[in-house]
């Protein structure tokens, strides 16, 4: 493609290959999220349950949020 040849191109498979990136990602962050919100909402909703790795990984998270 750097060269010019676009005319054997698949366009097709490359849009559907970007589209699929997008949503591979939009996966890895609803992964990376998940864990953390379900910290917060036990903190919220059961404080009864809450112990010190459910506050400390909270507090990584929000650390390294901030740091990227």
């Amino acid at each position: 493609m750097r060269k010019g040849y676009w005319t054997g191109l698949d366009v097709d498979n490359l849009i559907e290959e970007l589209e699929a990136l997008g949503r591979s990602e939009q996966q890895e962050l609803g992964n990376y999220l998940q864990l953390p919100l379900m910290h917060l909402l036990k903190c919220q909703y059961q404080p009864e349950r809450q112990t010190t790795s459910c506050r400390g990984l909270i507090q990584t998270f929000c650390l390294e949020s901030v740091e990227q």
